[in-house]
């Protein structure tokens, strides 16, 4: 069964947030077991995102594209991360610039923009459909006539996921949330303060498809 439901709903929100939790705490330990320091929560979190994104392909390779698998992907690293991420992602919060308040506006006409819905052909389809593909067969193989589908990019692996348990509304959301996460990834990698802040914001005045 597949769920196609374009309708935003709270549980969009509550799984976007257990699939952070669980690729922020994920990230911490393997940086730790490294001896790395983590650089900052943006940083650490496209890390997390990465391995969660690993590990939805073995699920899928091996034939266990369920919801039920889904479910236990996004709970149980989350809880039992929760204390390290939720120190990683409140701690540095009090220090945030003021020029961040800048960004609401954009943020929030596009997240309207993104969580519409379609009244015409919405590009995100196209990265959505691989997902659906697998999703109605339990696993990951090679579609006939499905152009890239022999490349299995990392928010493909993480719309899987949260198409099973939320449908369309919850991977658009998750699609939206990277806007803002490039934001904060640029600040970081530019020094974070004003001149981070500058450099963010800068971000978001390119038009970007």
């Amino acid at each position: 069964h597949v769920v196609v439901r374009a309708q935003p709903q709270p549980r969009d929100a509550v799984l976007l947030l257990l699939l952070a939790l669980g690729s922020l705490g994920a990230s911490g330990r393997v940086l730790a077991w490294l001896g790395v320091r983590p650089h900052s929560v943006p940083v650490s979190l496209c890390l997390g995102y990465g391995m969660a994104a690993l590990a939805w392909l073995g699920v899928g390779l091996a034939g266990l594209w369920l919801p039920g698998v889904a479910a236990g992907l996004l709970a149980v690293p989350a809880v039992a991360s929760f204390n390290r991420s939720r120190r990683e992602i409140f701690c540095p919060a009090a220090g945030l610039s003021r020029y961040w308040l800048l960004a609401v506006p954009p943020l929030l006409v596009t997240l309207f923009g993104a969580m519409a819905p379609e009244t015409a052909f919405d590009p995100l389809r196209c990265h959505l459909g691989l997902p659906e593909t697998f999703e109605r067969a339990h696993k990951i193989f090679l579609p006939e006539n499905l152009a890239f589908a022999s490349y299995p990019l990392n928010a493909s692996m993480l719309f899987g996921p949260l198409r099973l348990l939320g449908g369309d509304s919850a991977a658009k959301l998750f699609n939206w949330h990277l806007l803002p996460l490039l934001g904060a990834l640029t600040a970081a990698l530019a020094g974070g303060g004003v001149s981070g802040a500058a450099a963010g914001l800068a971000l978001f005045a390119v038009p970007l498809v």
